[in-house]
């Protein structure tokens, strides 16, 4: 019997480890890991279910506009593809599954899809216990562009709303929802046991360990760079930029991020109802036998408040120890300066296309090229700089030529090239670029 396993990931419960781990490694007649560009099927599903990408937050080309129909189809067939082989069991992972925009007619879509294919659909997913959960959410609202705003509320994780849909449409019996407690893990480690309630046979070798919290100071230094800063900016040159920044950020140690308990109880008293409908879903208590910390966020004017250590590291990123020299003021608003300004710098030294003053960026370089490709494929960054920026290059003289010939160039995978003459001189042309194949 062949069968298709979602994995509805939530914030900060492995799912990194776990992805990155089966990739490019889980691939025999028994599993099969699903290949669709990145691994974290998010963006490819969310893509696939979109009825209209203009809503998407950060669209990358004005290309991603157009052809959505045809974007679907290509990944339909890259599924089918995949889906008919000789595997016995396949499996999708996704954060994206869990959350809110996953709709029960997403799910039952997804489950149309698969069971062309296979003879059984199931989920699995961990959960986290509300408190932890939400200090886990709010470091993820920030890394992917939310504005500076701590609203307690609004990060509760409406338990009942994320995983009733898929006992819905599948049939409780095929979900299986999990605690996320290392603690109980087969040796502590979430990938491990993941393949022990699978039985997934994959070498600890291969396992990858991906840890993407932020300290206390760190996630002081983001909020305010989202509250003061000049915003995440649009396209994939923006998103490599804050992925350079949040990189570097999270090499900055220290305490963790806890939420005081005189902000969260109010949060968890309102949602008994859903907290005591998950723990029997699950089976186990959620209860976070925490005591409270002495530097537990209270307010968003914590998070205003800097350690002098955390402000000697920013200044030493900078390379400018007068920064927090005696005498000098500091306010959010200059971390937030100090903190775009180590962007742009990152941003440079990776050899990516930045924001200018004016907030044009500069013209495209095959070094920025190569660094943007680089940064939207973890297969290619053993290729070194210069051999990336060669291979670009070669292809690149090979398409010029072939458009010098030729006023409709198709590359076989990436689409085509179309000239056209501009005005009445002959020598002219304008050159389009259609992702979409002909």
């Amino acid at each position: 019997m062949k069968r298709c396993v979602i994995h509805f990931g939530m914030f900060k419960t492995g799912s990194s480890s776990i992805q990155h781990s089966f990739a490019e490694q889980l691939g025999d007649q028994h599993w099969h890991y699903l290949k669709l560009g990145s691994p974290n099927h998010g963006g490819a599903f969310s893509r696939l279910f979109a009825e209209d990408l203009s809503a998407r937050r950060h669209v990358i080309f004005e290309s991603d506009l157009q052809g959505l129909e045809a974007k679907k189809l290509k990944l339909k067939k890259r599924l089918a593809k995949q889906l008919s082989g000789t595997a016995e069991n396949f499996l999708a992972s996704a954060e994206w599954f869990s959350s809110n925009a996953f709709k029960p007619a997403h799910v039952a879509q997804l489950q149309h899809l698969f069971l062309d294919y296979v003879d059984q659909v199931e989920a699995v997913g961990y959960i986290r216990s509300p408190k932890a959960y939400m200090e886990s959410a709010f470091q993820e609202t920030l890394k992917h562009g939310a504005k500076g705003q701590l609203n307690f509320a609004k990060l509760y994780p409406r338990y009942r709303e994320r995983i009733e849909k898929f006992d819905q449409v599948l049939g409780k019996d095929k979900v299986r929802v999990w605690k996320f407690d290392p603690s109980t893990f087969y040796n502590g480690c979430v990938v491990q046991e993941f393949c022990r309630q699978l039985q997934i046979d994959f070498p600890v070798a291969d396992i990858k360990r991906i840890n993407e919290s932020l300290s206390y100071e760190a996630t002081a230094f983001l909020y305010t760079y989202r509250a003061y800063g000049p915003g995440f900016g649009e396209g994939i040159a923006a998103i490599a930029e804050n992925k350079l920044l949040i990189a570097r950020l999270a090499q900055l140690k220290g305490r963790k991020l806890r939420f005081s308990w005189s902000a969260v109880s109010p949060v968890l008293e309102a949602n008994r109802d859903d907290i005591h409908w998950i723990e029997e879903r699950v089976g186990v208590s959620l209860d976070e036998n925490e005591p409270e910390s002495p530097d537990a966020v209270k307010s968003p004017e914590d998070l205003l408040r800097y350690s002098p250590e955390s402000l000697v590291w920013l200044a030493e990123q900078l390379g400018d120890a007068s920064l927090v020299s005696d005498g000098v003021r500091i306010t959010p608003k200059k971390v937030a300066v100090w903190l775009h300004k180590l962007r742009l710098k990152l941003a440079q030294e990776a050899g990516l296309a930045v924001m200018a003053a004016d907030g044009k960026r500069s013209r495209l370089t095959v070094s920025t090229l190569a660094g943007l490709v680089k940064q939207a494929s973890p297969t290619l960054q053993n290729l070194s700089d210069a051999d990336t920026d060669l291979l670009l290059s070669e292809a690149f003289k090979h398409i010029i030529g072939r458009i010098d010939t030729d006023n409709n160039v198709l590359v076989e995978g990436l689409g085509v090239f179309k000239t056209s003459e501009k005005g009445d001189k002959k020598t002219a042309k304008k050159i389009t670029f259609h992702i979409k194949k002909t």
